[in-house]
């Protein structure tokens, strides 16, 4: 047996119950106020349910995703022209020195060099208007055939990145290339 004050509207009252389920029924004695209690915790449950959904809805898209991709072997990156794959090895690529200055977000210029291959000569042809270079993470920027000349996939530790010279912000400055098209 249990003892509840239970409060309705202005007066407090006393009652002993059996079990808290006799005292739950209680409580929905029919006073307005009472009624309100109750549809708020409702409506708490009902949130707190639709944000669970959410989260696992979210949990569940992620994975299918990132599971999902493209993996493209370990020092390797697919070449796509003509709507014809290859997949290269990076270890193959001639490569010769490259250096310049780039500039980030803020305007910051730093000087650039290294090793890697021009990224009109890594195409190898003149038969296209626009290369679009993707990351592992699918991040990708495209670079038009009148700047390839300035851009540069930059070799280091087996990982190519790509280098825009010239450009007043290195957003297209792309690393852990996975793939190159020519379009």
């Amino acid at each position: 047996m249990r003892t509840l004050r239970l409060r309705h509207s202005t007066r407090f009252e006393s009652k002993t119950f059996k079990s808290f389920d006799d005292a739950a029924g209680a409580s929905s004695c029919g006073h307005h106020a009472c009624g309100m209690v109750q549809e708020m915790k409702k409506e708490k449950i009902i949130i707190a349910a639709v944000f669970v959904c959410l989260v696992i809805a979210t949990v569940i898209a992620s994975f299918v995703y990132l599971n999902g991709r493209e993996k493209t072997p370990k020092n390797t990156v697919t070449y796509i022209y003509k709507g014809k794959e290859k997949v290269l090895d990076i270890d193959s690529l001639k490569l010769s020195d490259y250096s310049g200055t780039v500039v980030n977000g803020k305007g910051e210029s730093r000087e650039e060099k290294g090793e890697g291959i021009k990224l009109g000569d890594f195409v190898g042809t003149d038969d296209y208007s626009e290369i679009t270079v993707t990351a592992d993470d699918e991040y990708s920027a495209t670079v038009k055939k009148d700047e390839a000349g300035d851009a540069w996939l930059s070799v280091k530790d087996g990982k190519l990145t790509l280098i825009v010279f010239g450009d007043e912000n290195s957003k297209r400055n792309v690393k852990n290339v996975v793939k190159v098209e020519a379009k």
